[in-house]
């Protein structure tokens, strides 16, 4: 293989390779956004989106539900 045609291989694969850095970039914009979205939606619900509290809020809820259950059950 000559020079020329090694150089051409070379730069389509640069190209492809461009192709794909321009769709994850793409792709990371859209998750960061969605991200976003989910953050919010779950402040909104909750008050915190830390993971902490979130896990607090949900063992309460897990208690919470555990009585009730205990509850219809007697």
């Amino acid at each position: 293989m000559d020079l020329k045609a090694k150089a051409e291989e070379y730069k389509g694969r640069v190209q492809n390779l461009e192709t794909q850095k321009q769709e994850v970039e793409r792709q990371l914009i859209i998750l960061e956004e969605q991200y976003k979205q989910y953050k919010e939606k779950i402040e909104q619900a909750f008050g915190t989106s830390d993971p902490k509290q979130l896990q607090e809020i949900a063992e309460g809820y897990l208690q919470e539900i555990e009585t009730l259950e205990a509850q219809l059950n007697d």
